[in-house]
């Protein structure tokens, strides 16, 4: 028999599961752990519920058990969990039902919202030419009533305090300022 004669079996048994669990790289896996430590002690006959035991009892689960968090806030603003997200299209049949009109004036707003961080304002004399940046970049705001298609959703996971700030474009200095605004409002 392995190891001194005041030595349980469970604490031989545990012994031998750490030894090999650790040093024969089966780790993760019951069953090659089962098989390496009755290879090297075949006289205990290790079953495969001490080797499960042992595991839930020595090493930490990777996976959260369904309806657990992994964290959970002590107070509120510790911790914000926060998505950004794209509002859907209107649909082609709300579409259809525009007129000729009322779909150009819906595009002519897209497009200047698009266009109002484009606009290049050009010094006079000065010409376009391929591969020139121009001298001056204005960033002109969007119109008020441009449409807003994103969205940025910040929520304290301690009071599920939620705030939503819309947004014209998913571009970094927009969701920058979607952040400092959103924030604000969550702390003020």
């Amino acid at each position: 028999m392995a190891g001194s004669s005041d030595d349980t079996r469970a604490d031989r048994v545990n012994k031998i599961i750490k030894e090999v669990y650790y040093d024969s790289g089966a780790l993760g896996s019951i069953k090659r752990t089962l098989a390496d430590a009755r290879e090297k002690d075949p006289d205990l006959k290790i079953k495969e519920s001490e080797v499960k035991t042992w595991k839930d009892q020595n090493i930490q689960r990777k996976i959260n058990l369904r309806g657990f968090n992994s964290f959970i806030a002590s107070s509120p603003q510790e911790e914000y969990q926060m998505d950004l997200f794209e509002m859907p299209v209107p649909r082609y049949k709300d579409a259809r039902k525009m007129t000729a009109a009322e779909r150009k004036a819906h595009q002519k707003k897209i497009d200047e919202a698009r266009n109002a961080r484009r606009r290049v304002k050009r010094e006079p004399g000065e010409g376009v030419r391929r591969g020139v940046k121009p001298k001056t970049i204005v960033v002109d705001k969007p119109p008020k009533n441009a449409p807003k298609r994103y969205g940025l959703l910040l929520v304290d996971i301690f009071t599920k305090y939620v705030d939503v700030v819309p947004m014209l474009d998913n571009q970094a200095p927009t969701v920058i300022d979607s952040l400092k605004n959103s924030s604000a409002n969550m702390w003020g």
